[in-house]
């Protein structure tokens, strides 16, 4: 997905993990300060288009465990 999608080339602190079958992929990102977040994109593949879903990975599976509305 990452190298047919170009993501590397576009988004070189992103890596596409997965997608949610609605058009969107879920990536884990690489921000200024070395922290990670988990988000979610439209294949879009610009980085203004990332929605947080996730401040790790444990973050984001508790957030779908308690059934997180990502766009409230």
């Amino acid at each position: 997905m990452n190298i047919d999608y170009q993501i590397f080339e576009h988004l070189p602190n992103t890596l596409a993990i997965g997608g949610n079958g609605g058009g969107e992929y879920i990536a884990i990102e690489q921000l200024n300060d070395n922290s990670l977040r988990i988000v979610l994109s439209p294949f879009l593949i610009e980085e203004d288009a990332h929605i947080e879903i996730g401040i790790s990975f444990t973050d984001f599976l508790e957030c779908l465990e308690n059934r997180k509305e990502w766009f409230e």
